[in-house]
């Protein structure tokens, strides 16, 4: 009951402030957080490599890849896909993948950017599995082979899909200096949240190559630090060093 409540309430504050962000429009090419970029038109999409650590847990090293369309300045949609692997303790090694589906409602003006926008986040590409999580929803059980065996597996096995939103802000410091803060909330199906954190700098690629010029609309290469909350677990840290490409 208390998670369906949830849901409704930030759903709505969702819907109100997207409204928001369509009364004004420009159009700019500003590095946004996560790699996106804010184009008024046009393919997006960006990779990164880096590192994910907790403070009683080893480090993990993470891939990110997202693809991203933009139908107009003012709306945008794509997926991404994140995998992080290695070991996690002295008893357990850890393989996992997380994939979303998100939109994005955009306020560009020339300097700088804003966006807001729904995301739905799930695990499982067995389309069986993840029917059967969504039956699921509210019940904080997870199926006997996914409980956790330590504290470290506990923080990845806990997570489950989710829905929720993406936000953040991009700004132009100088025409090769861009930053961005981001926030992300997902509420997942099994009672759990992630609450997120972030920031990056980025450094336009684009403006020291012609090939670049003549052939893309951005190419920004990026330094994000993020912080990731879950409702049992604090400080899950991540590094990524990343590069976005707009066409």
């Amino acid at each position: 009951m208390t998670t369906t409540c949830l849901w409704r309430s930030f759903l709505s504050k969702l819907g109100i402030i997207s409204l928001l962000l369509l009364l004004t429009t420009a159009h700019a090419n500003i590095p946004l957080p996560g790699r996106y970029i804010a184009q008024s038109k046009g393919l997006s999409g960006g990779v990164g490599l880096g590192s994910q650590g907790h403070s009683r847990c080893k480090t993990l090293f993470t891939w990110t890849g997202y693809g991203n369309y933009s139908y107009s300045s003012l709306l945008a949609a794509g997926a991404s896909i994140k995998f992080a692997g290695g070991s996690l303790d002295s008893a357990n090694s850890l393989i996992y993948q997380r994939y979303s589906i998100n939109a994005m409602f955009n306020k560009i003006r020339p300097e700088y950017a804003m966006f807001l926008g729904p995301s739905f986040s799930f695990e499982h590409t067995d389309l069986r599995a993840l029917i059967s999580e969504l039956t699921k929803i509210g019940s904080s059980e997870r199926d006997d082979e996914e409980r956790a065996e330590t504290e470290c597996r506990e923080i990845y096995s806990d997570i489950g899909s989710s829905l929720g939103y993406r936000s953040g802000l991009g700004y132009l410091l100088t025409p090769d200096w861009g930053i961005a803060l981001g926030h992300n909330l997902d509420l997942t199906f099994n009672g759990n949240y992630l609450i997120s954190f972030g920031g990056s700098i980025s450094f336009n690629l684009r403006n020291r190559f012609d090939k670049l010029i003549e052939n893309t609309q951005n190419v920004w290469l990026s330094l994000e630090y993020s912080n990731t909350s879950t409702k049992k677990h604090l400080a899950l840290h991540n590094i990524i060093l990343g590069l976005a490409l707009g066409f």
